[in-house]
């Protein structure tokens, strides 16, 4: 990772009555519009508890960290982009944790999501 590079973990919540095939769709879409965006160093899932009986490592398919090449610009186009790919999708809501989030006064911590009211 390069000096200046900024770290981000998104978390996308799809809700409790979302089937897991639902939350891999999500998840991979948004990955999908995060690779078109500029400066953008790496898209990575990270390493999750596997399940019981398994052989291997799991992979939480609901978070996705992004490396930017830069700041400044990029951080406001991913932020837009988040944004806008929530507002186009029901009871969904992400977290997105920049440079650290609440653990380092110099990240943010940035949420937004839609719901449907019954």
């Amino acid at each position: 990772m390069q000096e200046n590079a900024t770290r981000c973990v998104i978390d996308i919540d799809a809700g409790s009555e979302a089937a897991d095939e639902e939350r891999v769709a999500l998840a991979r879409r948004l990955r999908s519009e995060l690779r078109k965006l500029g400066d953008i160093e790496d898209i990575q899932s990270p390493v999750a508890a596997a399940p019981p009986g398994s052989k291997s490592s799991g992979i939480d398919l609901q978070t996705i960290i992004i490396t930017l090449a830069a700041s400044g610009g990029v951080l406001t186009t991913l932020i837009a982009s988040v944004q806008s790919w929530v507002s186009r999708r029901e009871r969904v809501s992400v977290t997105l944790e920049i440079g650290g989030g609440q653990a380092h006064n110099n990240g943010c911590l940035f949420r937004c999501g839609t719901s449907v009211s019954r």
